[in-house]
């Protein structure tokens, strides 16, 4: 069991390694053990960066216009593929886990959740589900987190669309 906590911690860095560098993707740093039983992991800063969820609740400083919000699907939608191409899955795409800055710049955030189905033994599956936000987890990898293939991250991508367009989170529930 310890041994499973630990590959948790440490399972987002090495997918980021895995990853390299891409625009889109939000690079995180090495992690570091905090007062021995607390471990941080530093990301890149954003200037003046906030989360997508942030941007749709009530932020009169910052109203998304309708090229941003293309731009931030082409920009998620970029950083995925990249992703796909590189045989990880994310499994946990959401408006918490996107950051976007003035100027058009967005990144896809937090691998913590991500699977890599050519090389499983390097991923998570086990009790992952109790960290997916319902709303947005396609209905298969709900069931079984390891039945992952691209289309579920692009599904996640649509639900978040749909939240863009319309304001409101998805009416989408796996379990209803």
């Amino acid at each position: 069991e310890k041994q499973y906590r630990l590959r948790e911690v440490f399972h987002g860095q090495d997918v980021t390694r895995l990853l390299g560098g891409h625009p889109n993707l939000l690079h995180a740093g090495d992690i570091f053990a905090w007062n021995d039983d607390t471990f941080v992991e530093p990301t890149e800063y954003v200037e003046k960066g906030r989360r997508v969820e942030t941007l749709l609740g009530d932020n009169p400083e910052w109203q998304l216009t309708w090229p941003e919000k293309i731009q931030i699907i082409k920009g998620v939608g970029s950083g995925l593929a990249h992703c796909h191409r590189q045989g990880v899955i994310h499994r946990d795409v959401r408006p918490t886990n996107i950051v976007v800055a003035p100027g058009g710049l967005v990144k896809l955030a937090n691998f913590d959740l991500a699977f890599i189905p050519n090389a499983p033994n390097l991923s998570i599956a086990e009790s992952v589900r109790e960290y997916f936000d319902r709303r947005y987890v396609a209905p298969a990898v709900w069931e079984d987190p390891r039945d992952v293939v691209p289309a579920s991250d692009v599904y996640s991508l649509g639900l978040v669309f749909y939240q863009l367009i319309t304001g409101q989170p998805p009416k989408h529930d796996v379990e209803a």
